[in-house]
């Protein structure tokens, strides 16, 4: 009797991350298996897809590769047919063909509006949005207000406005779009209308399998690296980011993009990237590492949030970011399903290597929720100790000494495993990596304390006054002002409150932070170079 699909495809999900010669023979087989079934309409394609791309991303061998890759080829063949109604049944998975129903930000969609393969359209509201009419009454021609003031539904106001079916998405991103020069008003007014967008495309390339960034050469497997020296590894210098060609960063933006897209996701730097910003260092075991910062309107006010995507074989196969503080950085990191039986704790290293390596950070902190706090799938997989693994300890006192006895007790009894009621216990503290052993660097909510505890006492807490006088201050002290953008202006006030909450009356130091009034909107490297020269108040 020959073994059913989800037989032989639970086999292959066992093996997959083996390398030896009798499983890499077995894979073989198991994949010539599954070839000649029929394939499922049900969540096992799903899983099967998962697993080739897993496969695909972590090869053994080319024949081996080009094996899952035909079989990612025939699931896209089988998704392309229509008259199988497997778009819709399929919708949200990331599988070629199928479509998404979601809310995305006004940024996103105006972008996924200018690419060609991507046909989006207007879905529904939900009922608990903002009425339409509110929204136009604030963006149409003055002449046109009346007709949002007749209380029209949705459907009948797009009729009075002659707006067909397929255009009513495009009008309401172009009405929003007259708040762009105020993004969180525009922000605001856009997530209030609570709009589903619909999803498709045409081509196979807009999936989770087919969304890929080329690699000149790929890795294949011998094994998965597990145990390693990770100070060794973070302290490693990394080389030149590539060099890309126009169409190569057009490329790699859209397959960052796409790769949180396919899954329903955003986030800040991905969504308001700065092109400028964006690198990609090519690392070892095929792993790339882009990263991003964002558009000056969209910056945090001290600290760059600077966004990452790491390649495997060229699948985005992690994503998340860091908030950079001179020598300090909170971190986080997902890595997206089909690649979590792989390499974690080494990719996770070679994210922090990039980060340390290009902008000298000695002080990672991740926050509870990477393990564990509101956050079940933590706990249960004990993700706590995958940091500690890698150095990462309490910032609590009390809990890092908890932490140490536990540690000792998995050491020394032989089936030991903290409690759930401990890894909860754990996830009341922030963990840090302190890779310089000495004291914690400042951070940017500290800087913010004392410039709120200035203008209480200076200014009495009038925020206006202390602004006006405190930037006319610090412009007379650095010597003027040559003509600002409007950008490098809101970095001016910035920079103005801070000297005068910190009582910097150095010029040396002055200096600096006049030269970060340019550099923060224009090259977040240069402003972090600044910035750590600034905090370590390096002599005249």
């Amino acid at each position: 009797m020959k073994p059913s699909f989800q037989n032989s495809l639970k086999k292959l999900s066992l093996i997959a991350n083996q390398f030896d010669k009798v499983n890499s023979v077995t894979k073989f087989e198991l994949l010539t298996q599954l070839s000649k079934r029929k394939l499922p309409t049900d969540t096992s394609l799903v899983n099967y897809n998962d697993l080739l791309m897993f496969l695909c991303a972590h090869p053994g061998n080319k024949q081996e590769l080009a094996l899952c890759e035909t079989k990612l080829d025939r699931i896209a063949a089988f998704l392309k047919q229509k008259n199988l109604g497997l778009h819709s049944k399929f919708s949200g998975s990331g599988l070629p063909f199928s479509e998404f129903i979601g809310r995305f930000s006004h940024d996103i969609i105006s972008w996924m509006l200018n690419q060609k393969d991507l046909h989006l359209k207007l879905d529904s509201f939900d009922e608990q949005g903002m009425n339409l009419n509110d929204l136009f009454r604030i963006t149409l021609p003055t002449i046109e207000k009346d007709i949002a003031d007749l209380g029209h539904t949705a459907i009948d106001l797009f009729k009075e406005l002659g707006i067909t079916e397929n255009k009513k998405l495009e009008f309401i991103i172009d009405q929003v779009h007259k708040f762009n020069d105020r993004p969180f008003l525009k922000d605001y007014l856009f997530e209030s209308l609570q709009a589903f967008i619909q999803i498709r495309s045409n081509t196979k390339q807009f999936s989770r399998p087919f969304n890929r960034f080329l690699v000149a050469r790929l890795y294949f497997h011998k094994d998965l690296t597990k145990k390693f020296d990770h100070l060794k590894l973070l302290n490693t210098k990394v080389h030149a980011p590539k060099k890309l060609t126009e169409k190569e960063q057009t490329d790699l933006i859209a397959s960052i993009r796409n790769s949180l897209l396919l899954m329903s996701r955003e986030t800040d730097p991905a969504t308001y990237m700065d092109p400028k910003s964006l690198r990609l260092y090519q690392l070892e075991r095929g792993i790339s590492v882009a990263i991003y910062g964002m558009i000056p309107k969209r910056q945090l006010p001290s600290e760059s949030y600077i966004g990452y995507t790491l390649f495997k074989n060229g699948f985005p196969a992690a994503y998340g970011g860091a908030w950079i503080y001179g020598r300090r950085s909170l971190f986080g990191i997902n890595i997206f399903e089909p690649f979590r039986g792989g390499e974690s704790g080494y990719i996770m290293c070679q994210l922090l290597r990039v980060y340390r390596q290009v902008f000298h950070v000695d002080y990672f902190e991740v926050e509870p929720y990477q393990f564990g706090k509101d956050n079940p799938e933590g706990i249960a997989s004990g993700a706590f100790w995958f940091y500690y693994r890698y150095g990462f300890r309490p910032v609590d006192k009390a809990l890092r000494q908890l932490a140490e006895k536990e540690a000792k007790q998995i050491a020394n009894q032989k089936g030991y495993r903290s409690s759930k009621q401990t890894l909860i216990k754990f996830t009341e503290s922030n963990k840090c990596l302190n890779l310089s052993g000495k004291t914690v660097p400042a951070s940017p909510g500290e800087v913010s304390t004392k410039v709120r505890k200035y203008i209480n006492k200076v200014y009495k807490g009038n925020r206006t006054l202390a602004e006006k006088e405190c930037t006319r201050i610090f412009i007379e002290k650095v010597g003027g002002m040559a003509s600002m953008s409007t950008d490098e202006y809101a970095t001016l006030k910035e920079m103005a409150f801070t000297a005068a909450a910190l009582n910097v009356h150095s010029i040396h130091q002055l200096n600096i932070l006049k030269q970060l009034v340019r550099a923060k909107p224009s090259d977040v490297y240069k402003y972090q170079e600044l910035l750590l020269e600034f905090l370590e108040g390096k002599p005249e």
